[in-house]
């Protein structure tokens, strides 16, 4: 359960993370969720990168 920047309630997002730990160190962080696919936020192209 979550609630958008302008109030509205939102569940059932789902999140998905993957780190890379190297020498003990996080040097990498990568996140992917479903909020453009249930409608908290818009759908905008991937950066190019």
């Amino acid at each position: 359960m979550g609630e958008t920047l302008d109030g509205r309630a939102f569940s059932d997002v789902r999140f998905v993370g993957r780190f890379t730990v190297r020498d003990g160190r996080l040097v990498d962080q990568a996140v992917w969720n479903d909020l453009a696919e249930v409608g908290v936020v818009a759908c905008r192209p991937a950066e190019a990168g």
